[in-house]
């Protein structure tokens, strides 16, 4: 099972996708309650606007404040790029801005938050990481391209299948990477961060002794999950980690 062991008792597929379009969100939350008709957490919220997201994101984490015990996990649907999402009226939310919002409620959460974007290029949201901030989630999972209706339909069905059904964020992960979808994990990624740092400040390479360079290592890192690794970041941590002990074992 993941180490993320928590019991998610909602899931809230919020939607903002043109008249004209087909209806993304919709549609898994037909499926979603037609496989699971027990789970009454399933919840499917259309929105116009940047404003109309603003303050429903406004209601959820007040809903978490005053209840312990609500562990949403949050779909949003909508277009993206590599800068922002896009909303049904044309509004539009910088990745910045949307990791602000994501912030309040992962805090709340204890970094446990769950986030799916289903839009393309959504997991270019990681480039707005910062050290100096908490983290918006605990997971984020999102296509780095362009993905089509069908691929997002297919993905978000399989994903939220596994979660209500077993549970375990791990295997979610792994099924997801079939289609193209991308987990970000912040503690797997401030853990990377933190290794190289010391790596680089031990060799003197780089000293990270003010938050200008270590914001800028965070960004760094960012650009390389972006760049193709992924996943498999940690296990090319891992490799300079033992290739700097390596090299401290034969200077004794």
């Amino acid at each position: 099972m993941s180490k993320l062991s928590v019991i998610y008792n909602s899931i809230i597929i919020i939607e903002s996708l043109p008249e004209n379009e087909y209806k993304t969100g919709e549609v898994l939350s037909n499926v979603l309650k037609t496989l699971h008709p027990d789970h009454s957490g399933i919840q499917y919220i259309p929105v116009v606007s940047k404003d109309d997201f603003i303050a429903l994101m406004a209601e959820i984490r007040i809903l978490m404040q005053d209840n312990q015990g609500f562990k949403p996990i949050i779909d949003i649907e909508t277009h993206g790029n590599k800068e922002e999402i896009g909303f049904a009226d044309n509004s539009r939310m910088p990745w910045n801005e949307l990791m602000g919002i994501l912030r309040g409620l992962n805090e709340i959460c204890q970094n446990e938050l769950v986030v799916f974007l289903a839009c393309c290029e959504g997991y270019h949201f990681i480039k707005s990481t910062t050290i100096s901030k908490h983290s918006p989630c605990g997971y984020l999972f999102s296509p780095q391209e362009e993905i089509s209706v069908l691929n997002v339909i297919t993905a978000t069905v399989e994903f939220f299948n596994e979660i209500t059904v077993n549970g375990d964020l791990d295997v979610a992960a792994d099924l997801m990477k079939l289609r193209k979808i991308y987990c970000f994990k912040s503690e797997i990624f401030f853990l990377n961060a933190l290794t190289i740092a010391l790596i680089q400040d031990f060799e003197g390479v780089k000293k990270m002794s003010t938050d200008f360079e270590r914001e800028k290592l965070i960004n760094n890192l960012s650009n390389t999950y972006l760049g193709g690794v992924k996943d498999d970041y940690t296990k090319h941590v891992l490799k300079c980690f033992h290739e700097y002990i390596g090299k401290l074992s034969n200077r004794t």
